[in-house]
């Protein structure tokens, strides 16, 4: 599992705030949904194949019965995501599963790892990719407690600004700009990514009422009930 967040910290701290280039801009595509045709390259303006703008019909399926815990939050946890993406989003790889995942190790039995399919790549907070990976792939004993989910956060979170931070000397040092403004990565802080975490928590639990469990899946509930309710309803606090 270490391998793979190290990756995806590199990944999420390389194209850090890469949305505020306005020559970017131009490439973010739009859900399928909303998509009209005509621009035939670029990645899409949000990643990831199950955020709410592509599971309305699913999300109209769900059981309020069961689950109206969980949909009284659906549309403010949208808009909290979007509205966090604006300031602290990076470029995704969108389908962070062990299928999508190749490992190698060099004589030292040092362990490397690659990712491929980027056809979900987009626009979004990192934790979109991390849950979705905790959350289907990672082995459900490294999980049980929130001390084990803030060691691994933690361990993420210091790789992800070390590249953000190694990224920003570099472009000082060549005079060159490749993506947006990191000036607030020092923003980033550990409170901030565990606020993520816990929004992107709970999305995912919605996306799967609406299509289907697997993986981390009573892990996944158990932590969106605990999250809810610490927050608070009637001021829509998150």
């Amino acid at each position: 599992m270490t391998t793979v967040l190290n990756w995806l910290a590199n990944f999420h701290g390389t194209f850090w705030g890469f949305h505020r280039n306005t020559g970017i801009q131009k490439y973010l595509v739009p859900p399928p949904l909303e998509y009209q045709g005509g621009q035939v390259s670029g990645i899409w303006s949000q990643g990831t194949y199950w955020y709410l703008d592509t599971r309305r019909e699913e999300h109209q399926s769900v059981d309020e019965d069961e689950y109206g815990w969980l949909l009284k939050w659906t549309d403010k946890v949208d808009r909290s995501m979007k509205e966090e993406t604006n300031k602290w989003g990076t470029l995704l790889h969108g389908d962070v599963k062990g299928a999508n995942i190749v490992f190698s190790a060099d004589s030292g039995g040092s362990r490397r790892c690659a990712l491929y399919d980027f056809q979900y790549a987009g626009l979004g907070l990192v934790t979109r990719d991390l849950v979705y990976f905790i959350g289907t792939t990672a082995q459900s004993a490294s999980i049980r407690r929130i001390e084990q989910e803030k060691e691994i956060l933690r361990a993420y979170h210091s790789e992800l600004l070390r590249t953000i931070a190694s990224r920003q000397n570099h472009d000082q040092t060549t005079g060159n700009s490749t993506v947006g403004s990191r000036s607030d990565s020092e923003g980033y802080t550990f409170p901030t990514l565990w606020r993520h975490w816990e929004i992107a928590i709970v999305d995912w639990y919605r996306f799967m009422a609406g299509w289907g469990f697997w993986g981390n899946d009573s892990w996944v509930e158990r932590r969106a009930k605990e999250i809810v309710l610490g927050w608070d309803e009637h001021t829509l606090t998150i």
